[in-house]
């Protein structure tokens, strides 16, 4: 995509974006589910939480959501148990990553 296809569609409407979205999100499902492929929503933060809870709405609830939900914080947790994410344990625990990488900074 070009600067001016990018403008373009930055313009859109909301309605019309949203529209894009589920076009897009429905034809990369069928693309994959065609292929006899499974998908899963890798979910951590806010963006993928939106994305799952996104993929619900337009009835893409057949996939499951995933985490490493220990690593992250007590409130992104208490989502996922809500969301119904599956957590899966992490290869090292918080602080075997912490103690010589030191904290992400957050953007």
């Amino acid at each position: 995509m070009n600067i001016g296809e990018f403008l373009q569609k930055q313009s859109l409407p909301y309605a019309q974006k949203v529209m894009h979205a589920k076009r897009r999100a429905w034809e990369f499902y069928d693309k994959i589910t065609g292929e006899g492929k499974e998908c899963h929503v890798s979910v951590g933060g806010l963006d993928s939480i939106t994305l799952l809870v996104f993929l619900r709405s337009i009835g893409i609830d057949d996939i499951p959501a995933i985490s490493v939900s220990v690593l992250e914080d007590k409130g992104n947790q208490e989502v996922h148990k809500q969301l119904g994410v599956i957590s899966i344990k992490p290869y090292m625990g918080k602080a075997q990553v912490l103690q010589p990488l030191g904290f992400p900074v957050v953007s």
